[in-house]
């Protein structure tokens, strides 16, 4: 591989790089699917551990490339995005990997959300490179639009969290004309009478 590379250079490169990761993740969604034992163990655990640690040593091979890449000053931006994008697949493999091993459905959602954030960060990378919609990875960046996933008995632990947000209302003191809180009888700073 060349080390200096132009815009098109570099986004052949992380879209090649695009295409190997999302392979790594179809192949750790399709294990993860496979299924429970009745003891709550899962099916393919081995296979999602091998697929998992594959996949976080081309990261890191990625990312030895990167940082072997040079760019002209103006794709410096771009190029630490490319590195941001790697972060980010680490994350959701090893968070997988984890939530394989733990079932802890707080990994899964750590998981899910480098995921959004890979998809997120591909997006941009290929915006500030101008590559257009005909030249991206079809399918594979938005692998949401995928078939939606069978919800394990692990998932059923899930906890809904409501929040109430307050509404804070001020109102000015025709005196002093300085903003309180509507629900004081009288104005904090003059001690006027509403």
């Amino acid at each position: 591989m060349p080390k200096d590379l132009d815009k098109d250079g570099l986004a052949e490169w992380i879209i090649e790089k695009s295409e190997q990761l999302q392979g790594h993740w179809q192949n750790v969604m399709e294990a993860e699917q496979a299924g429970f034992r009745p003891n709550g163990s899962h099916l393919q655990s081995d296979r999602i551990q091998s697929i998992a640690t594959l996949a976080r040593n081309n990261v890191k091979k990625f990312r030895t490339e990167l940082a072997g890449l040079e760019v002209s000053y103006d794709l410096d931006g771009v190029k630490v995005k490319c590195g941001t994008y790697l972060d980010n697949w680490d994350i959701f493999f090893y968070n997988m990997a984890k939530y394989d091993v733990s079932g802890n459905l707080d990994d899964f959602g750590v998981a899910t959300r480098a995921y959004k954030a890979v998809d997120v960060s591909l997006s941009e990378i290929l915006e500030m490179l101008g590559v257009g919609p005909a030249k991206r990875i079809e399918g594979s960046l938005h692998p949401q639009s995928q078939q939606p996933r069978a919800i394990s008995p692990r998932q059923v632990r899930e906890r809904e969290i409501i929040r109430e947000k307050e509404v804070i209302v001020k109102v000015r003191c025709s005196y002093c004309h300085r903003l309180y809180n509507e629900t004081l009888g009288e104005c904090p700073h003059c001690g006027a009478k509403r």
